[in-house]
């Protein structure tokens, strides 16, 4: 299996592919939201492979001139890190939230980020003879949000006792990986 991503430098316009930058000689990426009622302005993701790439999806206009949004066909989530770990393709897709969200409106926006794809990898099989590089990668969906910071209790709570790891089942765009106020997550984490 071909490991190399970097046919997606010849097939994404420059300015929605994000660079990573490097810590401790291991790669990260920051993710940023820039809208003014925004509270979840960054996050970090550490640790992320080596020949990934990172696609901000919402960084180009909408394909309002093609489809009409009744049914949500023109939403996208915010970003797509493509990356392989040993040989199996992972295709992460991120929304970042800093409010009430609606689960439908989520579930929607992964719905075309998925089309968009699918577009892509159409594209690659096409015009540069690749074919379904985007097919047997395995998908992941994640949920960046804000949460306030609840008052602390003047008393202490009991205990509560909760799975130490429990199953995630996150590979569906209607049930995403909802992580609260992240704090530079480890992308092992979130596969």
């Amino acid at each position: 299996m071909n490991n190399d991503l970097s046919v997606f430098n010849d097939l994404i316009v420059n300015n929605i592919l994000v660079q990573f930058g490097m810590k401790n000689g291991k790669l990260f990426a920051v993710l940023k939201e820039s809208g003014t009622e925004t509270k979840l302005k960054k996050v970090e993701i550490s640790d992320i492979p080596e020949n990934s790439v990172l696609i901000k999806l919402d960084g180009y206009e909408e394909p309002k001139t093609l489809f009409k949004s009744n049914k949500g066909q023109l939403k996208r989530c915010d970003y797509v890190l493509l990356t392989r770990v040993g040989n199996q393709g992972i295709m992460l897709f991120i929304e970042m939230k800093s409010q009430r969200f609606s689960d439908k409106d989520i579930e929607k926006q992964f719905k075309g980020a998925l089309c968009v794809m699918d577009y892509c990898n159409a594209v690659l099989n096409r015009f540069h003879n690749k074919e379904d590089i985007l097919s047997l990668f395995e998908k992941r969906f994640i949920v960046f949000y804000t949460l306030p910071i609840p008052k602390r209790p003047t008393r202490p709570a009991k205990s509560v006792n909760l799975p130490v790891n429990p199953p995630v089942r996150h590979n569906k765009p209607e049930s995403p990986l909802k992580i609260a106020n992240p704090y530079n997550p480890f992308f092992k984490s979130l596969i």
